[in-house]
């Protein structure tokens, strides 16, 4: 007898567990989180692609050298502004502190300044995760849609007189 009502209460904590679990907070700030990654990601997937593309093409060519090299530059920049804008986004939704990369350290003149960004692993690191970021936002808007679906299927019985 001991153990069926062992058994009762594990049901009953599985079914609170279940059914408060969307409720809380912290659920409701993930949901933002995926929903709030999914236009920046796509708009910095297209731009950086092309920027990336337009700086190697323009690379190869002798006369384009430079005009591609700072496109690259710009790119590196770009992406370890972005990155540090998802950093925040995340800290302020999801409530954690995520370390920043090292700071960047610009070489001396122009030559060493420009071999010092294209060297930079931060920033390429920050270029990575934006080319990631495209299907990872992909999943999370795909996870949020089923999360929303669900929540609105639960409440069904609740607004479903009104009509």
């Amino acid at each position: 007898m001991i153990s069926a009502e062992m058994d009762n209460d594990v049901v009953a904590a599985i079914a609170d567990e279940l059914l408060s679990a969307p409720l809380r907070r912290q659920a409701w700030r993930e949901f933002c989180y995926c929903v709030a990654g999914l236009i920046p990601s796509a708009l910095a997937f297209g731009i950086f692609l092309w920027l990336l593309l337009a700086g190697t093409a323009l690379t190869v060519s002798l006369a384009g050298t430079l005009i591609g090299l700072l496109i690259l530059v710009i790119l590196l920049r770009l992406a370890r502004r972005l990155g540090a804008m998802w950093r925040r986004l995340a800290g302020w939704l999801l409530g954690g502190e995520f370390a920043a990369p090292p700071p960047f350290h610009p070489g001396r003149g122009a030559l060493g300044r420009l071999d010092a960004r294209l060297r930079d692993g931060a920033g390429r690191r920050a270029l990575g995760y934006a080319g990631i970021k495209l299907p990872l936002a992909a999943l999370q808007g795909y996870a949020a849609s089923f999360w929303l679906f669900g929540f609105v299927d639960a409440t069904y019985p609740l607004w479903f007189p009104l009509f």
